[in-house]
Parts: C-alpha cells; sequence; structure tokens
C-alpha cells in the first residue's frame, strides 16, 4: 500500500469577522465605568482562515494558506470584514 503524502492549498477571500455584545451594569451607583453599559467585541477568523481552520481539524497538518498570527493587531481597513451584533435571546 502506497503512502501518498498530500498537500491542501486553502485559498480565496481573507475575512475577520467581528462580535459585539452589551452588557448592563451590575452596580447602579458607583464609578462612571461601572454604571454605564458596557460594549465588547471579539474576532475570529473567517472565509478561507475558516477553512483552512475546519480542514486542519479534519485532516491534521498538510494544509498550506494564508495566516494571521494576532488578529488583535490587524487592521480591519485591509481586508474584507464582517461585522455582528449579537444578544441574548429568551427561551
Amino acid at each position: 500500500m502506497q503512502n501518498n503524502t498530500f498537500t491542501i492549498v486553502v485559498s480565496g477571500d481573507i475575512c475577520i469577522n467581528s462580535l459585539y455584545w452589551t452588557t448592563e451594569p451590575q452596580i447602579k451607583k458607583g464609578l462612571n465605568w461601572q454604571s454605564k453599559t458596557n460594549v465588547h467585541s471579539f474576532l475570529f477568523p473567517g472565509e478561507a482562515l475558516l477553512l483552512a481552520k475546519f480542514l486542519t481539524l479534519a485532516i491534521g497538518p498538510g494544509i498550506l494558506s494564508p495566516r494571521i498570527p494576532d488578529l488583535n493587531v490587524v487592521n480591519l481597513n485591509e481586508f474584507i470584514s464582517a461585522t455582528a451584533e449579537v444578544e441574548l435571546f429568551s427561551a
């Protein structure tokens, strides 16, 4: 039985997804930052970056794709970005 080594190349749009959500203050009286609504955000890879991550998880090494080591230092104007605001839903 032959042992073939394959390399999969992932290309496509590089998208940075950003989620935003708000939290209500837990203290009504206190310092300004404690008594105001807070906005939180989280960046994560999308499109080709996400596909490459899924393929790596599914089949292991052997995936060639673009990489962004630290999303927190990325200029979002240089990439396609998708923004979503998320909220809690009532059950």
